[in-house]
């Protein structure tokens, strides 16, 4: 069994047991993350049935435009607060509450900056990715997702630097979903409007509890561990254009099919990647705990841990991955349908996409063991092709290919990438990510 120590007189369920408490805590994060992303498909699934494909992409537009923008916000700083704050579980002390207040306080400055441009250009962009009228408030509302997507993105961060993988993945996946359904509850939905006014005000009050949870771990005490804003950014400014790299390419492919065919087609695409990024999910489920285990095996200097945990990361991936993956492309037609009959239009789209995002999942440990064993110059050049691959040979495949095109070209760019990785952490960190190795320095 993966990672699961053995003996020759260890029972089948002796066994079992062990590699269940040897993966833990990676699988109650996929757990949390498979609710978040079930509760995302519920509010997909009420849009859809409610209003169609258009409205399921004039939210997607909003919500989606704003999550890039978060990302943009906080760039590498949840991946440097994993791997800095980490510093203080290995050390045994509390984090710096001072250190925690620093990087927060750089996220939502970064996060201002963008709301104040969004002030002055926002109708225009948000015109120019609807191509059809956009919901009445959109920038508003548009301002807030992005304000609480920033924190949400941090604070779990920093709990799960500070092995509080559960609540770290509820805050960062399960609570908005929850809440906005909540809402649904509470009052009365007569728009994309207020769909789009619960999704922002779930999102602040998700915030709000990962802030008071991340609080927890800090203290004022002398012995507390204190970081530098030098040292921080150190991590962080490397790894900036390599967050906005990985997360362009759902986000531009959904604007340039918006763009060119308008709110419906962007529905159909953006419905079609929510299914296929599933796949995709389980691995980001199971790397939120992998993080943390691997930065702290670099900070130990234990070159064969990160091998191990690289393994397992990718075998478990591959066991939880691909069998979901082919039933995803077999019953596409029949998930497609549950939303809508008008939604069946986008089978060919779901089942391209997925063969993308399995791919993709299946490889992504690579780029995580790059990003975090000092190869973050590597994985930063790596990103900026992509970007700048998907920035220019998206227009011209969505003229060209039509919005099936698009999501073969964004499958195509997200294997690549990952494959890049791959020989990459081989090349540099000397680490065979697939079969757990060790390679020989040359």
């Amino acid at each position: 069994m993966i990672g699961a120590p053995k003996t020759a007189n260890t029972s089948v369920a002796e066994r079992l047991i062990a590699t269940i408490r040897y993966h833990f805590s990676s699988l109650v994060s996929l757990a949390l993350r498979g609710i978040g992303v079930l509760a995302g498909f519920v509010v997909t699934f009420l849009i859809g049935r409610w209003y169609g494909p258009q409205a399921n992409g004039q939210y997607a537009i909003v919500t989606q435009t704003a999550m890039f923008l978060s990302v943009v916000a906080v760039g590498g700083l949840d991946l440097a607060a994993t791997r800095e704050f980490s510093k203080s579980v290995v050390l045994g002390v509390r984090l710096a509450r001072s250190a925690l207040l620093r990087v927060a306080g750089q996220a939502m400055g970064v996060a201002l900056a963008i709301m104040v441009a969004l002030m002055f250009g926002g109708e225009k962009l948000l015109r120019l990715l609807g191509r059809d009228t956009v919901p009445a408030g959109a920038l508003g509302v548009l301002c807030l997702i992005l304000a609480a997507r920033a924190f949400t993105r941090l604070t779990a961060a920093v709990l799960r630097s500070q092995k509080d993988y559960a609540l770290g993945q509820a805050v960062e996946v399960v609570f908005i979903p929850v809440f906005t359904m909540a809402i649904f509850c509470v009052i009365r939905i007569r728009s994309v409007s207020d769909i789009l006014w619960a999704t922002a005000m779930a999102g602040l009050l998700t915030a709000l509890i990962g802030v008071a949870a991340a609080m927890r771990h800090t203290s004022n005490a002398p012995d507390s561990l204190r970081l530098s804003g030098r040292t921080i950014y150190a991590t962080a400014l490397p790894l900036w254009g390599v967050t906005i790299a990985a997360n362009l390419a759902d986000w531009y492919g959904l604007a340039t099919v918006s763009a060119i065919g308008g709110a419906r087609e962007a529905g159909l695409f953006r419905v079609a990647v929510q299914f296929a990024s599933a796949v995709s999910i389980i691995t980001i489920g199971l790397f939120g705990a992998f993080s943390a285990q691997i930065s702290a095996a670099v900070h130990a200097e234990d070159r064969q841990q990160v091998a191990r945990l690289a393994r397992s990361a990718t075998r478990l991936s591959i066991m939880l991955i691909l069998p979901c993956a082919l039933l995803g492309f077999v019953f596409a037609p029949r998930l497609l349908g549950l939303i809508g009959p008008e939604f069946l239009e986008g089978t060919s789209l779901l089942r391209v996409l997925l063969l993308g995002h399995a791919v993709f999942a299946v490889l992504s440990i690579a780029g995580l063991v790059l990003a975090l064993a000092g190869g973050s110059k590597i994985n930063f050049a790596i990103s900026v092709a992509n970007a700048a691959v998907m920035l220019l040979g998206a227009p011209i495949v969505a003229a060209m290919g039509g919005t099936f095109g698009v999501a073969a070209f964004v499958s195509a760019t997200m294997v690549a990438t990952n494959l890049a990785n791959v020989i990459a952490v081989r090349r540099i960190v000397r680490i065979d990510t697939i079969s757990g190795s060790i390679l020989p320095d040359r």
